[in-house]
C-alpha cells in the first residue's frame, strides 16, 4: 500500500479523524498516509505466534477477520488480532477498563501514576512515529471453559511489540508478576484480564515494549 496526498481542509474529511494520521505542511493543507495501517505488525507478530505454538505441538488455524463470524468465535478458544480496527474491539470491548476511542487508548479509572488518556507520539520535525501503545485483553467466551485473547496496538507497530512481549519467556514472567501484585490476594493470577503495553518506534520497526499497567476483569 502506498501513501498519497489528498488536498482539502481536515474538517471535512471527519473520515480520517480517526484512522490516519495527519501531517501538516506549507504547501498542502494536509498529507494522508495510508502506510500507517499495512498490518505489516500483526503479520510478523502472527508468524511467531505460530512459531510458538508449533514448538509445544499445537496447531492453529489462521483465518482472515472479514471471513469470521461470531458464532465461529463463540464455539472454541481464539486469538484476535487488530480488534481496535474491527468488530472485534466492539464486541469485547471493557469500558470499565482500558479501550479505543479516537486513536486513543482511554483509561475510565486512572490510578495513581496512571493517565487518563494514552496517544501515540510522533516526531515533531519528521512526523514519523515513535512511541505507540497496544491492549492485550483475556477474556471469557461465551462458554466458560473457552477464551478469547485480543491483541491490538494503535498503530501496527504495536501489535507486533505487544506480540513479541507475549511470546517472550521472561517477559511472561513479567508480567505474571504484575497480574499477582494487582490480585487481592497476591498470590493467584486473575482469571480474566487486560494489559497496557507501550513500545518506542524507530523507522518504523517497534523497539524497547514495556508493561504500563494490568486491570482483572470480572468472571
Amino acid at each position: 500500500m502506498t501513501s498519497s496526498n489528498v488536498l482539502g481542509p481536515k474538517t471535512e474529511l471527519p473520515e480520517f479523524r480517526d484512522t490516519i494520521h495527519f501531517r501538516d505542511l506549507k504547501r498542502f493543507r494536509f498529507v494522508s498516509s495510508t502506510t500507517d495501517f499495512t498490518s505489516v505488525g500483526e503479520t510478523m507478530g502472527l508468524a511467531s505466534l505460530c512459531q510458538m505454538f508449533y514448538q509445544v505441538g499445537q496447531r492453529c488455524r489462521l483465518q482472515q477477520s472479514r471471513l469470521v463470524n461470531f458464532e465461529e468465535i463463540k464455539r472454541d478458544n481464539a486469538i484476535l488480532l487488530g480488534g481496535n480496527q474491527s468488530w472485534s474491539g466492539r464486541v469485547f470491548l471493557n469500558v470499565e477498563g482500558f479501550h479505543f476511542q479516537s486513536g486513543l487508548i482511554l483509561n475510565t479509572n486512572p490510578r495513581r501514576g496512571e493517565k487518563a488518556v494514552y496517544k501515540p507520539e510522533f516526531d515533531p520535525v519528521t512526523n514519523q512515529l515513535r512511541r505507540d501503545y497496544a491492549l492485550v485483553l483475556l477474556v471469557p467466551n461465551e462458554r466458560s471453559e473457552n477464551r478469547v485473547l485480543l491483541i491490538y496496538g494503535i498503530y501496527t507497530q504495536g501489535s507486533q511489540a505487544a506480540i513479541e512481549y507475549l511470546t517472550n519467556p521472561e517477559r511472561m514472567t513479567e508480567l505474571r508478576k504484575a497480574l499477582i501484585n494487582f490480585s487481592a490476594d497476591h498470590r493467584t493470577v486473575p482469571t480474566y484480564f487486560q494489559a497496557l503495553l507501550t513500545t518506542t518506534v524507530e523507522n518504523a520497526v517497534p523497539g524497547n515494549c514495556s508493561l504500563v499497567t494490568v486491570r482483572a476483569i470480572s468472571n
